[in-house]
């Protein structure tokens, strides 16, 4: 079985040569899925693309999978686990990429068209159940804001908010809004209510970069301090 990164040819080609870096495209901090990716899993799919720069054939193949947990230093078994979970990024050629899965990285592909994409396609599968109350947008919706609560209220808002705004660029504003630094804070405690967060058009907010605080016991240089601070200050005058 013959494992290798999803579209390698179209994205990474350099004809001849192995240059020893790799491209990396802006769209996918507007992929959804990337989003959803955890930190632990990126952090693999990056060591993936470098391993599959090495490639001699130039096509993005990977090692097996003994050579392959080696140079990631960790078990075939969690290998196993964690191209599964990478599915969409990468692919084998007696395996099935998932049918919504979506293409990744493609430059001329927007934020707008991708989330288009997974609207239609989660329409139809919720259109199918007749018995759900619930429009295909407003579920698509729900199962990606982090805060379950209210939900009669929310489908309300929502029902206004898509007068305003494109159903997918509200979803799309959830899935950024959710790596921010106004969500991440405080393990999640500030994210409002989803009925409120529609009601006042939060889809329109900027987005603030997160920044995790040092491990406890580990101390701030003076200047790390005096950022710190001004951040705070920043962020209340903000609010304020």
């Amino acid at each position: 079985m013959i494992t290798k990164i999803k579209d390698w040819e179209k994205f990474q080609h350099y004809k001849n040569r192995r240059p020893p870096w790799i491209r990396l495209y802006r769209d996918i901090l507007d992929d959804p899925d990337f989003y959803e990716m955890s930190g632990d899993d990126f952090k693999l799919l990056s060591m993936l693309w470098l391993i599959a720069s090495e490639d001699p054939e130039l096509e993005g193949k990977l090692p097996d999978s003994k050579k392959l947990a080696f140079r990631l230093r960790i078990s075939e078994a969690k290998l196993g686990q964690a191209l599964k979970r990478l599915n969409c990024w990468v692919i084998s050629d007696t395996s099935n990429v998932l049918a919504d899965c979506l293409q990744h990285a493609i430059p001329d592909q927007t934020r707008s068209e991708q989330i288009q994409s997974r609207y239609r396609a989660d329409t139809e599968q919720i259109q199918k159940s007749k018995e759900n109350p619930f429009s295909a947008g407003f579920v698509m919706f729900w199962s990606r804001y982090p805060k379950k609560v209210g939900k009669l209220k929310a489908n309300e808002e929502w029902k206004k908010a898509t007068k305003l705004a494109a159903p997918a660029d509200i979803i799309a504003a959830v899935m950024a809004q959710k790596t921010g630094a106004a969500w991440m804070k405080d393990g999640g405690q500030y994210i409002p209510n989803p009925a409120t967060w529609l009601h006042q058009g939060r889809w329109e907010d900027e987005i603030e970069v997160y920044r995790p605080p040092p491990p406890a016991g580990e101390r701030l240089t003076a200047s790390e301090q005096l950022q710190r601070r001004n951040e705070e200050a920043l962020r209340r005058a903000m609010e304020e």
